[in-house]
């Protein structure tokens, strides 16, 4: 199961948040080993799509306003798909 958390992070960093069931079928693994695989801290879940995980960054300042503005919109990206306003 470890092994494959970094196909399906691949797989969602190139397609996006994605239902469970279709990562499974892609990867050519079962539902319940991809389920298993994304009860991991990389790992956002929604119902029963997956999305890779944003973690707070804390203090942006020092990383530069581009890469800010980009952690932004994947920041926005994931409330706007979620739901979560923002």
């Amino acid at each position: 199961m470890v092994e494959i958390r970094p196909e399906i992070w691949d797989y969602l960093y190139k397609n996006g948040p994605t239902s469970l069931d279709t990562i499974a079928r892609a990867l050519g693994q079962s539902l319940q080993t991809v389920q298993a695989a994304v009860d991991h801290e990389w790992f956002a879940m929604r119902a029963d799509v997956a999305a890779i995980a944003i973690h707070e960054t804390g203090d942006v300042r020092n990383r530069g306003e581009e890469h800010a503005k980009s952690d932004e919109e994947s920041n926005q990206f994931l409330r706007d798909l979620f739901g979560s306003g923002g």
